[in-house]
């Protein structure tokens, strides 16, 4: 069993590296693209500010379900992780009323591409958040994902509000 929970881990550690070799690429072509003379920010819905504490409580929620080894913290994190996802969409869905769109700016372009990929890994912590209830075991490697996946929120929400 020893084996496994290593062999678990050293998988996890290896798809997390892959991950920040991804947005660190993107990062890299976002710091590129915005030295161009159309570049210019597109204001950040305000529903990202709520989103950002949301997921932060989501953190909060699977440390204490990675504790006590309730299901019942598990559920309200995989909850607060649907809202964010709802919340992602309504701030396109602000960003479309704004007439602000994929192909309008460079940074709209990069603004719809980064939150899309970013809820794709947010939908697999979901997933995986799923498994582990039915199961009750691997939480301590689906809290260490979910972490993850909130601390790149939060890098990229400060990329984009700020760069």
């Amino acid at each position: 069993m020893e084996t496994r929970a290593r062999t678990n881990e050293l998988a996890l550690m290896t798809f997390l590296s892959t991950v920040v070799m991804l947005f660190a690429a993107f990062t890299a072509a976002y710091l590129i693209r915005r030295t161009g003379a159309d570049w210019h920010r597109v204001p950040m819905p305000g529903i990202l500010v709520i989103n950002t504490f949301v997921l932060l409580a989501s953190s909060v929620t699977i440390e204490c379900a990675r504790r006590t080894k309730r299901s019942l913290w598990l559920t309200a994190t995989t909850l607060l992780g649907l809202v964010f996802q709802a919340g992602q969409f309504f701030a396109w869905r602000s960003l479309a009323a704004d007439g602000i769109f994929l192909p309008t700016h460079p940074h709209s372009a990069f603004l719809y591409m980064l939150t899309a990929v970013h809820g794709v890994h947010l939908l697999g912590g979901i997933g995986a958040l799923a498994y582990v209830t039915t199961r009750k075991s691997g939480i301590s490697l689906c809290a260490t994902y979910w972490h993850f996946v909130d601390a790149v929120w939060l890098y990229l929400f400060l990329m984009l509000s700020v760069l």
